[in-house]
């Protein structure tokens, strides 16, 4: 976990360095450097019911990270990205996944939701 949250940068390094595509990601400082390496980089949790938030709909935990990002642009094209994304993860049909509940999925597609999250990006 402490490699994780390294890699995240929500923790920083005590030693050593991080590299990402020849880049040293490991002393990041402006906020724009963290804001674009944290798009970049996603954590993905092994319980994923702990991480969906149960009162959301499968498309708009999906849709969160864009939204907070301020990369939602049109509403058809975020639609459209979600049931991509959502596709990728192996939830197809997506249309039949996005409207659901997290208690309305085994616990496989509960973890692709979950991936599917951290690929929109």
């Amino acid at each position: 976990s402490t490699l994780a949250r390294v890699a995240t940068r929500l923790q920083v390094p005590t030693n050593g360095r991080m590299l990402m595509n020849g880049e040293d990601v490991t002393f990041l400082r402006s906020r724009a450097e963290l804001r674009d390496y944290r798009r970049r980089v996603q954590m993905i949790f092994q319980d994923p019911f702990s991480s969906i938030n149960p009162s959301q709909t499968i498309f708009d935990h999906v849709a969160e990270p864009l939204i907070v990002n301020g990369m939602n642009g049109r509403a058809q094209s975020l639609a459209e990205k979600v049931q991509r994304t959502l596709a990728s993860a192996g939830l197809r049909p997506a249309e039949i996944f996005a409207p659901r509940y997290p208690k309305e999925l085994s616990g496989g597609q509960r973890q692709r939701a979950v991936i599917a999250g951290a690929l929109v990006m």
